[in-house]
């Protein structure tokens, strides 16, 4: 489909996958509980679009960077989807090169 269409395709969940038609990348930042927050989506809708526009010549890369979600470390214990949806946007916030290479679990195939 990402060769016929000359897109970058994102599909998320237990497992994230985001490829074009040479290369996939396998990200497993993910988090069950993720479902369960309104507005993740949203979330990653606006930062696929910022990702990219900020990186537009490497639509991969950026779209990958932009899926590596990396907020759910710093729930503490009681906290819930509330608390994540905000440690979700403080993570972004906070986020630049060194942080995403450090904390992104994926692999490149």
């Amino acid at each position: 489909f990402s060769e016929a269409t000359g897109s970058v395709i994102a599909v998320t969940g237990a497992i994230d996958l985001v490829a074009d038609s040479e290369k996939c990348y396998v990200i497993r930042n993910g988090k069950p509980e993720m479902g369960a927050i309104t507005g993740t989506g949203c979330q990653l809708s606006g930062m696929m679009t910022a990702f990219l526009c900020a990186n537009a010549e490497q639509p991969l890369e950026a779209a990958a960077a932009a899926v590596c979600e990396i907020g759910f470390e710093h729930l503490k214990e009681g906290e819930g989807n509330s608390t994540y949806r905000n440690r979700i946007i403080d993570a972004i916030y906070h986020m630049d090169g060194n942080t995403l290479e450090e904390r992104a679990k994926y692999e490149l195939r």
